[in-house]
């Protein structure tokens, strides 16, 4: 909270992908961290920037939006 006692803005941005990744918990003994690799992850980090780029909310690849088919709202585009 800042001074003034009113709680900072908060800004959300969701990237939508799709692909293989290997996931799971990396522990070295003394600590244990959970990781997501691989280029699906790669490709969803640059439309993550992309989108914090743009000032979007919401950015899916083409990838994504393939799958969701006719299930895909007007409105929205790949």
């Amino acid at each position: 909270r800042s001074g003034s006692g009113t709680a900072p803005a908060l800004r959300l941005t969701i990237a939508l992908h799709a692909g293989e990744v290997l996931a799971g918990v990396f522990d070295d003994g003394l600590r244990a961290e959970f990781s997501v690799l691989g280029p699906a992850m790669n490709a969803l980090s640059r439309i993550e920037r992309r989108a914090k780029d743009e000032g979007e909310d919401l950015l899916a690849s083409k990838r994504f939006a393939r799958l969701l088919g006719p299930a895909l709202s007007h409105g929205f585009s790949a």
